[in-house]
């Protein structure tokens, strides 16, 4: 969770080459600092909180897999904005869409076992509706139409509210070391925002 929630200040440090906003070299690199260091916290306890010898890639993998997620989030933030931030569609709901009957034809070349339940079913409900669908478009429009630092800004208490209620609803216990690595990421995301100077206001964006 962690490693993923370093799409904050990694949507603000490429709003620098690709929306040419200005950038405070100081807190800039404060931030990034900060963040990886949290994330490298998080990583060791995920490692060394593990049981038995797992094989390097089943070990790495997750970890590679959040890396892209962190990375190509905040691309796709910046390069929506560079190349659509006029338009009035969203392409969003029909790329959900299309993205659901690929999975759902290969689920049907790869059948696995499942265990249909009322809770599972509410819970992909919720997941499909609330986060996925809602939670996209909103985010698009956003960072396409709003003023880039700020939206990003708001979005610095994601990873401390998706790290509590992971750890409640899936019974997950966090040490204070797992709190410490989430609040490094947090400051290093502010110390970025701190290090950016907007430059929507120069190309007709808008807060």
């Amino acid at each position: 969770t962690v490693i993923n929630y370093l799409w904050p200040w990694l949507t603000l440090a490429f709003s620098v080459p690709l929306l040419k906003n200005k950038a405070r070299v100081p807190f800039l690199l404060v931030g990034v600092l900060l963040c990886m260091v949290g994330v490298a916290l998080a990583a060791g306890i995920t490692r060394s909180s593990g049981t038995g010898a797992a094989p390097p890639l089943a070990h790495y993998l997750p970890h590679l897999l959040a890396v892209g997620a962190a990375l190509s989030w905040p691309l796709y933030s910046n390069l929506s904005r560079l190349w659509a931030g006029e338009a009035e569609g969203n392409g969003v709901p029909l790329f959900l869409f299309a993205t659901g009957i690929l999975l759902l034809a290969m689920r049907c070349f790869h059948p696995e076992e499942t265990d249909w339940t009322a809770a599972s079913a509410a819970e992909i409900g919720y997941a499909a509706v609330f986060p996925m669908l809602l939670g996209y478009v909103c985010w698009d429009v956003a960072v396409r139409k709003g003023n880039l630092p700020v939206v990003a800004a708001l979005s610095y208490l994601t990873p401390v509210l998706s790290l509590t209620f992971s750890s409640l609803y899936l019974r997950v216990p966090l040490t204070t070391t797992h709190w410490i690595a989430c609040l490094l990421v947090v400051v290093g995301a502010v110390a970025c925002k701190l290090g950016i100077v907007d430059g929507s206001r120069d190309d007709g964006g808008s807060d």
